[in-house]
Order: structure tokens, then sequence, then C-alpha cells
């Protein structure tokens, strides 16, 4: 760690201590890891990946890395992979948890971490018969708390499963007309 402090760019330095560290060393390394050049970054987060297979937060800085430097194709995949490889490892994947990250990747800017976010974890232990309602009193309190981002995302996927209810299409549009960017 202190070679790091003088030498920040050293990505032997980085990998030696992902690999030396331990899980919550490894957790504060994650907090800098964005600091670093792209492919330097990358290469921290797959070793950080490999050191504590079964932390989400490491997923999410990939989405934000890859959507920071325009390769916004890779956010969904990465979303993706990342809820099928937790749950393999036995992680139970919390809907609540992943609404307050898809909220805090929007307050972050990262739109397209939020939308991502929401699309894969949204129907995660919702039955089938509560989805519309679950859903709409999701964005509806996403959008109370000022989560438009987070909100559009809710309604974007109701509207894929639901496309034919018209007060799913009529919140979308209402809150549209309230938020056009």
């Amino acid at each position: 760690m202190k070679g790091l402090e003088h030498i920040p760019n050293s990505l032997r330095l980085w990998k030696a201590v992902v690999e030396l560290a331990n899980e919550e060393d490894a957790r504060l390394l994650l907090q800098r890891v964005m600091l670093k050049t792209y492919d330097s970054a990358k290469r921290v987060l797959n070793k950080a990946r490999d050191k504590l297979p079964k932390e989400p937060a490491i997923w999410i800085r990939a989405t934000k890395l890859e959507e920071a430097n325009g390769n916004t194709a890779a956010v969904g995949k990465i979303i993706e992979r990342a809820i099928r490889s937790l749950q393999r490892g036995g992680v139970e994947i919390d809907r609540e948890t992943w609404m307050n990250e898809a909220e805090a990747a929007e307050r972050a800017q990262s739109v397209a971490t939020c939308h991502a976010t929401i699309q894969n974890t949204i129907g995660i232990g919702v039955e089938d018969m509560d989805r519309k309602r679950t859903w709409v009193a999701d964005a509806e309190e996403c959008k109370r708390r000022g989560s438009i981002e987070t909100t559009r995302a809710i309604y974007n996927h109701a509207l894929t499963v639901f496309h034919t209810k018209k007060s799913i299409w009529l919140k979308a549009a209402h809150l549209e007309k309230g938020h056009v960017n």
C-alpha cells in the first residue's frame, strides 16, 4: 500500500496488493480503482472478482467503468453475468438491495448501469400475479424519492412485460411529460 502511494499507476503493485489483501482491504481498493486507467482498472477489477467472487460491488464498479469509458453495450451483459455468477456462488439476490444500487448509479450519473440493474433484477422474487402492482409501486416510490431514471427503467421493463396495459403506458407517459430529458 505504501508503494502505491508513491507509484499509484504501477499495475504490478496493484496486482500484488489485490492478491495479498484480505477481504476488507480488497473492498477499500475497489474505491480507488476507478481512479486508474481503463485497462489497469479492468485488470484490477478482474483480480478483485477472483479474490471476492461473492461481492456484488465489484460487478457494479465494472459496469460503471465500462459506462464511463463509453462502452454502454457491455453494461447489461455484465449485470446479467453478475446475477448468474452470484447466484451460482450461493449469494441471495435481494431485489431491494439491487434497486438501491440502481438509484445510487443514477445519482452517480451512470444511467446505463441504473437501467441494466433494474432490467436484470426487478423481477427477482416477485410472483407473476404480483408483478404489475409491485412494479408500479416500486416506480412510484422511486419517483417520490426523485430517482427519475430508475423510475423510467422500471416502467420501461414493465412495458416489455405488460405492453397492452394502458395504466402503465399512462404512468410512463406522465413521467415523461414531467421529466423530459
